[in-house]
């Protein structure tokens, strides 16, 4: 269960992995093969370095959480995401805030990410609690114990099925890169076996991590919760498998009535699938349409190293082209360090017309009359707004949002076409703007507390 190489959450060539070649490729190169090798002898290396450093820097106690309140209603598991963390939640919004003010009790753990180093947290309506990095010296011999059993019984399985030795090369790799997904667990373990909350609600897209949290839940006899907050793209085949064996979330809220009408179609029935909606919904109002800027494009690429470049030479293009008047672009809050960083080398010696934006979304959406987008949520909040969308393509596979709603948006490859599409059609009419924002609606509703209240 602590291995990401077993469970690929969707088609995706940067969630693929290790398994990239296999299936994107008809055959494995000589090159790939030496790199797997090469790659191999690394994760070895750096799996025992990995130990001897968290044991030098272990931890004397795990968190306790024997002195926090107990028997909650609800233990939220997020991802520490912002430098300032406050009572809404990137991914949860305020749901956890006005479950709080209905004297629910609640208690947010935040999983922290390599990237964010926190400098406050002003949790005012409930209790956060950021996971350690960090094992004590007995977590971490119980990892060193488990982790070795696993790999035995995981190359007498794959020999006895006859994988080749690059799957199985591939499959041990992901079973020696684990060790964070463990420590996080062992945390989240412990704050179910002190907090014995009725309920733990975590976001759901087909993750590894998601799988063994719901498996714990199922030891503690927990009600578990998954989120699907985010947009499933075309190849996102993870979310709708079940594994059973107390892998499967009890209950799944969807940020949507299209998502759900998905999920009905493709689980069994003994899944509960409720519409909770988005806290990335907002209301259509006159002033998306009214302060439109119709040279104005907005650039939102995925949350990865390998889109933020590809659109960093998108508005690079876009800026020669002297088309817009601004050019904006907004990454994952991960990512912001890294676009900026980016964007710097590479404009360093021009005058561009493009901006980072830090601002809020919609303020953003109210001024755009285009978002150019891959595989982002900007994209249905942009139909929410009122804009109109253009999915530039990711070769060799679709990981557009939109994939099933294609009347609401265009496809373009190239730069050429961006710009034809953008002369093409003007900016979206008033009538037509609410149209927009009425299939937007199909995928991001209204948030529903009364979901959660019962």
């Amino acid at each position: 269960m602590c291995n990401t190489n077993l469970q690929i959450s969707r088609l995706h060539p940067e969630y693929l992995g290790i398994w990239k070649p296999f299936i994107l490729q008809p055959t494995l190169t000589r090159i790939d093969k030496l790199k797997m090798m090469l790659n191999f002898i690394r994760v070895i290396a750096y799996y025992y370095v990995s130990i001897f450093i968290k044991f030098i820097d272990s931890e004397k106690t795990m968190i306790n959480f024997d002195l926090f309140a107990k028997n909650l209603d609800y233990l939220f598991v997020s991802h520490l995401i912002k430098k300032d963390e406050d009572d809404y939640d990137f991914y949860f919004g305020d749901i956890l805030s006005v479950l709080s003010a209905t004297k629910k009790t609640v208690h947010r753990l935040l999983i922290p990410h390599e990237d964010i180093s926190l400098n406050s947290c002003k949790s005012v309506s409930f209790k956060t609690t950021i996971l350690s990095k960090k094992m004590t010296k007995v977590t971490l011999l119980k990892y060193v114990v488990l982790n070795t059993i696993s790999v035995y019984n995981l190359f007498i399985y794959c020999t006895s099925k006859k994988f080749t030795i690059y799957e199985t090369i591939s499959i041990i790799i992901g079973q020696l890169s684990n060790m964070s997904i463990f420590c996080i667990a062992a945390q989240i373990r412990g704050a179910l076996m002190a907090l014995r909350p009725k309920k733990l609600v975590f976001t759901y897209e087909g993750n590894a991590i998601e799988r063994l949290i719901f498996s714990l839940c199922s030891e503690f006899g927990v009600h578990s919760i998954g989120y699907q907050h985010a947009p499933i793209i075309k190849g996102q085949y993870a979310v709708y498998r079940t594994l059973g064996d107390g892998l499967d979330p009890d209950t799944i809220l969807c940020s949507g009535p299209h998502y759900a009408s998905q999920f009905i179609k493709k689980l069994p029935n003994k899944t509960s699938i409720k519409i909770i909606g988005s806290p990335k919904y907002f209301e259509f109002g006159q002033d998306f349409f009214i302060n439109k800027q119709d040279k104005h494009i907005l650039l939102t690429p995925d949350g990865n190293k390998g889109s933020i470049l590809k659109f960093i030479d998108l508005g690079l293009e876009l800026n020669d082209s002297k088309k817009f008047d601004k050019i904006t672009i907004r990454s994952h809050p991960l990512y912001q360090k890294y676009l900026s960083n980016e964007l710097k080398k590479c404009a360093q010696e021009i005058e561009t017309k493009i901006n980072i934006s830090t601002n809020p979304l919609d303020y953003d959406l109210k001024k755009c009359s285009w978002v150019i987008y891959q595989n982002s949520s900007t994209c249905i909040q942009a139909l929410l707004a009122g804009c109109q969308v253009i999915y530039y393509s990711y070769n060799p596979v679709n990981v557009d949002p939109l994939w099933e709603l294609t009347s609401s948006n265009k496809t373009a490859h190239t730069l050429s076409e961006v710009l034809q599409i953008t002369e093409r059609y003007p900016r979206a009419s008033l009538e037509s703007a609410i149209k927009l924002h009425t299939k937007g609606e199909l995928l991001f509703s209204k948030l529903n507390y009364d979901i959660l209240l019962m």
